[in-house]
């Protein structure tokens, strides 16, 4: 869901920030980030979604599967809850493929219903979205179908897609050396509990150390050790293993 609204936030422009974000937070639309396929986890550039067609009179894109390789995995919420997902995809235009972009799909309706043409295995069957669904902020199309971007080579259009993207990455870390700095203030005793905190954004194994040297009371509820270690471990492999993300 945090991934979702960061998505929007630092991929889309106002016209998304101004009809998505706030239900997102509020937790009126269930949200979803459909990134990760089952052939390319690490390898986000290489994702085959696609988006092979713009319909010019009905200012839609058709998002699709094409194989199952290209299936989205491992998409928290999608299963039974989600009714939007920002999906990413392979962008093509006019016969050329324009490299990874962002995209709003609505996958179930307000009263919990798949929607036509995706299939709960995350997969998209010629889904048709609105055009105005595209987050824009690294590059857009005309109505007319043409690609716009200020960025005009592939790879640096994707390196600053994806830096925009890693930008929400930040406010976490933020938020766990905000939570690591309460935690000093409340327990001073145990002041390494934040200093491993601290450590852990940059270290990752820093959180298995922190519970394990709190004890037993690493494991209590209220101290928020064991909640936070299964919130973040995701943070040291996401696509791929640490090494990789290292790079």
């Amino acid at each position: 869901m945090a991934m979702r609204g960061g998505a929007i936030k630092f991929l889309g422009t106002k016209r998304h920030h101004d009809k998505w974000l706030k239900d997102t937070e509020n937790y009126v639309v269930k949200g979803c980030f459909a990134m990760t396929e089952l052939g390319h986890g690490s390898n986000v550039k290489g994702i085959e979604t696609s988006l092979p067609l713009m319909i010019q009179t009905t200012g839609e894109f058709v998002i699709n599967t094409p194989c199952e390789s290209a299936q989205k995995y491992c998409i928290g919420g999608a299963t039974n809850h989600a009714t939007q997902t920002v999906v990413f995809s392979q962008l093509g235009i006019n016969g050329k493929n324009q490299g990874v972009h962002a995209f709003i799909c609505q996958i179930r309706d307000a009263d919990g219903k798949i929607c036509l043409n995706i299939r709960i295995a995350d997969l998209f069957d010629n889904v048709r979205i609105p055009k105005e669904n595209l987050l824009n902020s690294i590059a857009d199309v005309s109505p007319d179908g043409e690609y716009l971007s200020a960025i005009r080579d592939p790879d640096q259009r994707f390196a600053a897609f994806m830096a925009a993207l890693t930008s929400g990455h930040v406010n976490i870390a933020s938020t766990v050396m905000y939570i690591s700095k309460v935690i000093m203030d409340f327990n001073s005793g145990l002041p390494s509990v934040a200093k491993l905190l601290q450590l852990y954004m940059i270290f990752g194994p820093g959180m298995q150390e922190c519970r394990e040297a709190c004890g037993g009371q690493g494991l209590k509820t209220e101290n928020h050790v064991g909640h936070l270690k299964s919130e973040f471990d995701v943070q040291s492999t996401f696509e791929g293993d640490n090494n990789f993300l290292v790079q």
